[in-house]
């Protein structure tokens, strides 16, 4: 659940696109690599990439974090793999731009 506004909602099912977008999925054709992704802000916009179409390309350094959205993401219908990579070590962020 994420807290907005003061009331708990479910985060998969307030990103569908909607009246806003017009039903328009805006990002399909799209790759987007999102670091931070098992947490936060990271997480909001993975699910929310997601929601708009893309093909959503995951990194955090918490494993089980990355995996807990990519599950999420993918049972909301979406399209997401992810890779456990530290931002601070160049052989992991080479790695992971390479994968994605």
């Amino acid at each position: 659940m994420v807290q907005g506004a003061g009331t708990a909602r479910s985060s998969v099912a307030a990103v569908r696109p909607g009246p806003r977008t017009g039903g328009i999925m805006r990002l399909a054709g799209k790759v987007a690599l999102i670091t931070g992704a098992g947490s936060g802000m990271g997480r909001a916009m993975a699910i929310r990439f997601a929601a708009e179409g893309a093909k959503v390309f995951g990194a955090d350094w918490n494993e089980a974090s990355l995996q807990g959205v990519t599950d999420e993401v993918r049972a909301a219908g979406g399209e997401m793999r992810g890779l456990k990579t530290n931002v601070a070590v160049r052989a992991e962020v080479e790695a992971m731009v390479a994968a994605a």
